[in-house]
């Protein structure tokens, strides 16, 4: 083989990221019965909703961990909750620091302190929330994709001990304008002030071990909602700069039973606007679907 072909296939090499062409992948997901930065799973789920609620949520994305959202901003107010997939590639791709963990929830669900629960007790709270867990399906490693391939978890750990539930906390919704907030887009929304909460979901925390372009896909099926199923799906790009924090710029045993739903296909048509609206070309496309096609479709 001549030097020119080596360098060819060097590249080609360098360009697969934990798919079947390279068996080694790039990241490893924090066990969720340790620390990370000196928090909890359970705490990073917290600070999730906070920022979920908070205003301008993807321009401060800042901190340990930068979290992923799986609750869409509608078009529309009065239509609130769509369903619809979050997708943040291309210029509106993810960009951290090789020293932040990537936080995000296959799904999630939290309990407010409000109507009929205003005088629940926090033990209430959690056993309200979850419950509304327990009408989730629990995700199987192919309807998380990380660089193309389904999720690598640690070693002797299972899916079930992704299972993570918050203790009470405070959740301030903010009073601002349509578009600066999800709170309007969430499929119950809240009127401004201040509530007691407990969250749970099935959680995952993620940390890049080389910087470079990476994608993680996710969808999760939660408890039905008065509309019918309720999916959670993203797909993030996310851009692993190699600097540090500082230097980033603002930008009981159950048998497992597999889940049977289909897949929503909106995740394909919203990046066929993307091409269209010339904010991805035909080969960023490609790459995108190439990189969600190990998700499962029962």
């Amino acid at each position: 083989m001549s030097p020119a072909e080596k360098n060819i296939e060097a590249t080609q090499h360098n360009m697969f990221i934990n798919d079947e062409h390279d068996d080694s992948p790039m990241y490893h997901i924090i066990d969720p019965n340790t620390l990370y930065r000196s928090k909890t799973y359970a705490d990073y789920l917290e600070e999730f909703w906070k920022w979920l609620y908070s205003v301008n949520c993807d321009i401060y994305n800042v901190g340990d961990v930068a979290f992923l959202r799986g609750a869409a901003i509608g078009t529309d107010p009065a239509k609130g909750y769509l369903g619809g997939p979050v997708i943040k590639v291309a210029d509106n791709a993810l960009t951290i620091s090789k020293e932040q963990g990537v936080f995000f929830c296959n799904v999630t669900t939290n309990t407010e302190a409000l109507y009929e629960r205003e005088q629940y007790s926090e033990a209430q709270l959690r056993g309200h929330c979850v419950a509304d867990l327990n009408q989730s399906t629990m995700p199987t490693q192919k309807q998380i994709v990380i660089d193309g391939s389904p999720i690598r978890m640690p070693q002797n750990i299972n899916m079930n001990a992704f299972r993570t539930i918050t203790s009470q906390y405070l959740l301030n919704v903010p009073d601002t304008q349509y578009g600066e907030s999800l709170s309007p887009y969430l499929d119950v929304v809240l009127n401004p002030g201040e509530y007691r909460c407990v969250a749970s979901g099935y959680c995952f925390l993620v940390v890049f071990d080389d910087p470079g372009l990476h994608t993680i896909y996710s969808i999760g099926k939660g408890k039905p909602w008065v509309r019918g199923d309720y999916f959670s799906e993203l797909l993030y790009e996310i851009n692993v700069l190699d600097t540090t924090i500082v230097g980033m710029p603002i930008s009981g045993k159950t048998q497992m039973i597999a889940p049977t739903f289909l897949v929503t296909q909106l995740i394909y048509s919203e990046l066929e606007k993307l091409k269209n609206s010339k904010q991805i070309d035909e080969g960023k496309l490609e790459f995108l679907k190439e990189k969600i096609k190990e998700r499962e479709n029962i």
